[in-house]
């Protein structure tokens, strides 16, 4: 029974098996899994209010907006965050991303890519931690586990990596879907004071 929680822990760190969910999340052109959102707002608005705008949103959003900014510069146009997202599965997982936020007069564009897990002592990038099933079921043959509890695990691993893949999407989204609803609203200044 240990020898099937450790395998269990292992799991997270380089045995996750490919699946559709996994494949059919949105890739840039090197292959990267990547969420965009591309943004027209009041043609009014200058790069540095809307920067201001997204600064505000990551403020609101993060529990410490001072340690996830890695970079914010108002009069470029430019927020860079990186964040994590806690996934529940048969355990909990920790996702870790980069959001930059590209502001120009009039619109403005968001970016979530980089996922990573972590994997030893390292975050790995996401796609290189998922492994093909035939490969985690071989693992766990080779670990020493008899046939039965070696399908299990592998199971268990699929549904792991189809968890993950899910809740990463539905988080990403909303958090974009989130940003989107907070940048278009419209400063009403009445009700500022």
């Amino acid at each position: 029974m240990n020898r099937f929680v450790l395998l269990l822990l292992l799991v997270p760190g380089g045995l996750l098996a490919q699946t559709p969910e996994l494949d059919a999340l949105p890739r840039n052109e090197s292959g990267q899994i990547e969420f965009f959102d591309l943004v027209r707002l009041d043609s009014a608005l200058t790069t540095k209010q809307i920067s201001t705008r997204a600064r505000a949103w990551v403020a609101t959003t993060f529990r410490s907006a001072t340690d996830v900014v890695q970079h914010y510069d108002a009069d470029a146009g430019m927020l860079i965050v990186k964040g994590s997202i806690t996934i529940q599965a048969s355990l909990p997982y920790l996702v870790y991303y980069t959001m930059s936020i590209e502001a120009r007069p009039g619109r403005y564009r968001a970016v979530m890519n980089d996922f990573r897990m972590p994997d030893g002592t390292q975050r790995a990038p996401i796609t290189s931690v998922f492994v093909p099933a035939d490969r985690a079921y071989s693992f766990m043959r080779e670990s020493g586990l008899g046939e039965k509890l070696a399908r299990k695990t592998a199971a268990q691993t699929i549904l792991n990596q189809q968890q993950i893949a899910g809740q990463m999407k539905d988080t990403s989204l909303a958090m974009l879907a989130d940003l989107r609803e907070k940048m278009v609203q419209k400063n009403d200044s009445k009700k500022d004071w």
